[in-house]
């Protein structure tokens, strides 16, 4: 749902309905997330040592992977900086 709001003198501004932003943010996350495991994978660190060293339990990290729930601000980003980073793909010398 869209809805218009009015900031006077007769502008509108469309404003996506929380819900809709909820559900984008979902995707966003799950695809997250299943990049996270693929690099926790790559260096033998398990899921569940990576959700106690974020402070959250194996449960709530797979309910965000299902988009059931969505982790709070200050939890995700803790869940960026201690993510392992992104391998660089290059030639060998």
């Amino acid at each position: 749902m869209v809805r218009a709001l009015a900031l006077g003198k007769g502008a509108l501004i469309r404003v996506l309905h929380p819900v809709q932003i909820c559900a984008k943010c979902a995707i966003m996350i799950k695809d997250a997330i299943i990049d996270i495991e693929r690099r926790l994978k790559e260096r033998g660190i398990s899921v569940h040592q990576f959700c106690q060293d974020i402070g959250v339990s194996r449960t709530t990290w797979q309910r965000w992977k299902a988009g059931v729930v969505n982790p709070r601000l200050e939890t995700w980003l803790r869940v960026q900086e201690l993510v392992p980073p992104k391998e660089k793909k290059g030639r060998a010398a």
